[in-house]
């Protein structure tokens, strides 16, 4: 017997589940990225988790509001959820409109070991386009 468990029945199962909400996900030079990032501890106790991201060959500055504390780790009551808005802005990357960039976001229990990730898509454009002279007589 073959069981299928549906992904949204499956991700409130996980003991963490990290979600994202684009805020500002395409970027003029200069320009943050933002992201609103859902952590959910669905254990019935208290829970301490580390933020991160981690990119093999780009680089990404990032900034959290409110500004977490990357020693003690952000504090999770039981069966409850926080939500913190990431920032982030590209180093030297190279601005493409045609594609984004993916930057997995990660957390990590301190306690339990239990991890969970979630990808941000963020375009770097390369001009903005509302200051293009569009033609008006096609």
């Amino acid at each position: 017997m073959i069981l299928f468990i549906p992904s949204s029945y499956a991700e409130k199962e996980k003991s963490l589940v990290l979600t994202a909400t684009p805020i500002k996900d395409h970027i003029l030079e200069n320009g943050w990225a933002e992201f609103d990032i859902t952590l959910w501890n669905n254990q019935h106790s208290y829970d301490e988790v580390t933020l991160s991201i981690d990119e093999e060959g780009t680089q990404w500055s990032m900034v959290t509001r409110p500004s977490v504390d990357y020693l003690s780790a952000i504090k999770l009551a039981p069966m409850s959820h926080k939500v913190t808005r990431v920032l982030l802005k590209d180093i030297d990357l190279r601005r493409d409109a045609s594609h984004p960039y993916s930057v997995d976001v990660y957390i990590k229990s301190r306690i339990t070991n239990a991890n969970a990730v979630t990808r941000l898509h963020i375009w770097l454009l390369p001009f903005d386009p509302s200051k293009i002279d569009w033609p008006t007589n096609l």
